[in-house]
């Protein structure tokens, strides 16, 4: 398949990177700017560079589009993108309401398209063995994680710039950035809370940092903590009656975890490839296209779904509003 890409962030060079490697065509890179896009063209040898969307749209030669911009544009390009009749991968987070969310799900189902979550977290083949390991430890009560990093956009943002990752116009902030992969992480282990609660650092309206918790009715408290104004070891850790499980990482890698039990040697599990993140949900992906199977991509929406309701809910009880949600 050939895919054009919208965005020319770092983001966009590791998933092509990873696009290559399954052995898949670039065909377009757009870019408002020029320059920018032939600069990341030229790095995968990619023969076009549009910057009017609509054409790149029009390029028969197109399959997919890959959308990284900001997150407030999500929904209208990949609107765009189903109504030109391409498939679309949308990066995390999905959207940045529930209407927008449902809108283009639904578009996608009439059109008989492929639209798919672009978060790594989900296909993580460490992940399914997580869940394996998790039974040998049940029942859990704890469950902390904490993906932080300090943004390079941070200090131009206290140089009185306007950064787009900092501002409710672009729909940005921690939750939205980093925190959305530990609540993918946290949902594809134990399913979703039946309660939440959303404390955050918040200047100019943006979410700086915070801490989000998960309560569910079986005695599980789970904590998610993102910051993009600190520098912090990203890390994870699953607590329960018959022992614990770290991991050293951030959750949208699961690079490896330990499982530590009493009276027993501490078992380091890693089933990983490096380098290869974003490779497993974009194989994922290829094989539902090509089995045509648009049953499983529309359950994979619904979670995306679900994971726009939980940081709706989250915004609501931070009083975090978007001017996204002033559309609606």
């Amino acid at each position: 398949m050939k895919i054009g890409t919208i965005g020319t962030g770092s983001i966009t060079t590791a998933f092509l990177h990873n696009w290559l490697k399954c052995k898949q065509e670039i065909g377009a890179i757009y870019s408002r700017n020029y320059d920018t896009g032939k600069a990341l063209a030229d790095k995968f040898n990619c023969p076009k560079v549009y910057t009017d969307l609509s054409k790149m749209l029009d390029d028969q030669e197109i399959d997919i589009i890959y959308v990284a911009s900001p997150n407030s544009l999500h929904y209208e390009q990949a609107k765009q993108c189903l109504l030109a009749n391409k498939h679309v991968i949308l990066e995390k987070p999905f959207t940045s309401t529930i209407e927008e969310a449902k809108e283009i799900i639904e578009l996608a189902n009439k059109q008989k398209l492929f639209l798919f979550e672009g978060i790594t977290t989900c296909y993580l083949p460490n992940l399914e063995e997580l869940k394996k390991a998790i039974k040998t430890i049940e029942p859990i009560h704890m469950v902390t994680c904490n993906m932080s990093q300090y943004s390079r956009k941070y200090n131009s943002y206290l140089n009185g710039e306007k950064p787009n990752v900092f501002t409710t116009k672009f729909s940005g902030g921690a939750l939205m950035d980093l925190n959305v992969y530990n609540m993918h992480f946290v949902t594809s282990l134990f399913g979703y809370p039946n309660k939440l609660s959303y404390c955050a650092n918040i200047m100019e309206g943006v979410d700086f940092g915070g801490s989000l918790q998960f309560i569910y009715d079986n005695q599980l408290l789970a904590t998610l903590n993102a910051c993009k104004n600190t520098y912090a070891q990203s890390n994870i850790q699953i607590q329960g009656e018959k022992g614990y499980i770290t991991s050293n990482y951030a959750s949208s890698m699961l690079t490896s975890f330990t499982i530590y039990k009493p009276d027993e040697d501490p078992q380091t599990i890693d089933v990983q490839e490096p380098g290869l993140t974003h490779h497993y949900y974009i194989a994922y992906l290829l094989d539902l296209i090509k089995n045509k199977d648009l049953a499983k991509c529309h359950e994979r929406l619904e979670h995306s779904l679900k994971i726009v309701e939980l940081l709706v809910a989250a915004r609501k009880d931070a009083n975090i509003i978007f001017e996204a949600d002033k559309l609606k």
